[in-house]
């Protein structure tokens, strides 16, 4: 196999992006952390990179306006292996990194990873391997989740199976499939460059489940690999952080349901509304928690607009099926529910 390939890394002031783009089996792993942890992780992460058995690769790293030490590691790797690149930029976000890593990639794929996350040996070559053989645009794989206690289990070579262009995503867009990541999937570079299709810059949460779901409505041959290749990095003590920039998990739902109003697919339709009344509860929660009455009121009625829906979606899963419920009829003991959470 003739393979070469490319990776970018971005290290912002707030978040830590590494990537890779190979060619003609193209990759770019991409993802983000808080700086101050991209140093305790980027170099495993980078090391996995450098270690696959697609070993051909060009890694593009882009420093977004690192603070902390990522940049002198990464300098290190440029010094150590001449199949990496460094890329120095003003802070602009975590999407324009990763746009700047498309740009620059030269390959016939692209695939994303996260800098405190790490990958299987042959995490690039089996999903090339599998692109190769099945023709596919896009090649999704599972993935291990590092926080939980199970233990890594011996997994036998399976073969990889098609999935319409509803059931890709719908698989997307549900929260217990592999959902809208970027970085348990290949791409095929062209589907970004021939369809116009870039992250969107004005987004800091659900930027990834936007791209994915704009790169699979271009396409009808999606391939999913039910094999773990790759490692999420929940790193323990972490918690789920909601600020203001947030407030583009909104933005995101709602250009999901632009998206999709010419989408034949109900089902589909249904999965986007369901993240606008999600993201909505998740803001009005926010904003009661901050006493501003104002925003909170904004996102209590449009939490409501698509409840049908968010309750059709999550009709099997009690506890989101209950929040839903309890923020829309009962708000103020939603909220009180939250403090107590929160609390501890």
């Amino acid at each position: 196999m003739n393979a070469a390939s490319s990776a970018y890394y971005d290290a912002t002031k707030t978040q830590a992006l590494a990537a890779l783009a190979a060619y003609p089996g193209g990759f770019q792993i991409g993802g983000g952390i808080c700086a101050e942890n991209a140093e305790m992780y980027l170099e495993k992460c980078i090391q996995s990179i450098l270690m696959q058995t697609l070993s051909e690769i060009e890694i593009i790293c882009i420093d977004d306006g690192s603070t902390d030490c990522s940049n002198s590691i990464l300098q290190q790797f440029v010094m150590q292996d001449n199949r990496v690149r460094l890329i120095e930029q003003k802070n602009q976000g975590v999407s324009a990194a990763r746009n700047q890593g498309i740009e620059k990639a030269q390959g016939e794929f692209i695939a994303f990873v996260d800098a405190d996350d790490w990958v299987e040996v042959d995490f690039l070559e089996v999903l090339y391997n599998t692109a190769g053989e099945e023709q596919a645009d896009i090649v999704v794989c599972d993935y291990f989740r590092e926080n939980d206690e199970n233990t890594k289990k011996r997994q036998n070579a399976m073969r990889g199976s098609y999935l319409s262009q509803k059931k890709a995503l719908e698989y997307a867009l549900r929260q217990d499939k592999y959902q809208g990541f970027l970085w348990n999937k290949l791409f095929r570079r062209a589907l970004f460059h021939e369809n116009d299709i870039r992250l969107d810059t004005e987004l800091f949460v659900l930027e990834d489940l936007l791209c994915t779901c704009q790169c699979m409505l271009c396409t009808t041959s999606v391939i999913y690999k039910p094999m773990k290749k790759y490692h999420y990095n929940q790193i323990i003590g972490s918690t789920f952080q909601v600020n203001e920039k947030f407030g583009t998990m909104f933005l995101a739902a709602q250009k999901l349901i632009n998206l999709f109003t010419n989408c034949p697919y109900n089902s589909v339709k249904r999965l986007a509304a369901s993240w606008h009344c999600y993201s909505a509860g998740v803001l009005f929660l926010y904003f009661a928690r901050q006493n501003e009455k104002g925003k909170a009121q904004f996102y209590y009625q449009e939490q409501k607009q698509y409840l049908k829906e968010y309750l059709w979606v999550y009709r099997a899963w009690p506890r989101k099926l209950m929040r839903g419920i309890l923020i829309a009829y009962l708000p103020k003991m939603a909220i009180q529910l939250k403090q107590q959470m929160i609390k501890g």
